[in-house]
């Protein structure tokens, strides 16, 4: 067995489903922000997220100079709120902007998300690779705003050695150097260790990029020939680090590799 378990957080260890497009979101989000003096319409409001969401990406590409940069959602909060088409002054002022953006992202997650549960035998794996000793990693694409509240909420977080959230570092997966700091910072041996994850272009090519195991844990349980297409982009023609591959999406089978 390996040394070090590396795994992705959403859809490897988690089921989990949001729905940012719902007409009663934005609706709910518009008369939130209201409370605070910014007046929007709702579809003025889910327009302006994304925009600034997409500026921010462009932005923070071009200063790192990286191709999957990784913004923070809280900055983009706290911009609709000072930025707002109607912005006037309330009653009440808000004494510290980061705790309020910090209920502001997870509220907008919450009235969000429709689904959040570890899939079906995650906590037993878990449990059994540490009284194997084993040590356990997170390397999530997310926002450490809300990630790590649902990562407690699941139950998983007390297994982790060591949490590492794409927000944090302002890059995601696949780029190369976000896995590689995660193997540079807990000193860990590449021929130790393996990256876990339910995505070949993000979870998979970032193995391939760093020379590293991987196991491909499909819980999407795609068809045959949509995994060997997934899996060939993610490998680009380097067959030795050709994943292996849980086509059931069962965890319990990685502690068989």
């Amino acid at each position: 067995m390996y040394q070090n378990y590396i795994f992705d957080f959403y859809g490897t260890l988690v089921d989990i489903h949001t729905d940012e497009e719902r007409s009663a979101l934005w609706k709910q989000m518009t008369e939130l922000y209201s409370v605070y003096g910014a007046d929007y319409e709702p579809e003025q409001l889910k327009l302006a997220f994304h925009e600034q969401c997409e500026d921010a990406e462009d932005a923070l590409q071009c200063e790192m100079n990286i191709s999957y940069a990784e913004i923070d959602l809280a900055k983009i909060f706290i911009c609709l709120l000072k930025h707002a088409p109607k912005y006037h002054q309330v009653q009440h002022t808000i004494l510290d902007m980061n705790e309020w953006a910090y209920g502001m992202a997870n509220t907008f997650r919450i009235l969000s998300r429709t689904k959040l549960k570890t899939y079906p035998y995650t906590i037993q794996v878990l449990k059994r690779l540490k009284r194997l000793g084993r040590r356990i990693f997170i390397l999530s694409n997310a926002q450490r705003i809300f990630t790590m509240p649902e990562m407690e909420q699941s139950g998983i977080l007390p297994y982790a050695d060591g949490v590492y959230i794409s927000s944090d570092y302002r890059m995601k997966k696949p780029e190369p150097e976000f896995l590689a700091e995660l193997l540079n910072q807990e000193r860990l041996k590449k021929e130790d260790s393996v990256m876990i994850g339910n995505d070949c272009q993000s979870d998979i090519a970032s193995a391939v990029s760093n020379q590293m195991h991987s196991i491909f844990l499909d819980t999407a349980k795609h068809t045959e020939k949509e995994r060997n297409e997934m899996i060939s982009a993610a490998v680009k023609g380097h067959s030795v680090w050709m994943p292996y591959t849980i086509a059931d999406g069962d965890i319990r089978k990685i502690l068989r590799v």
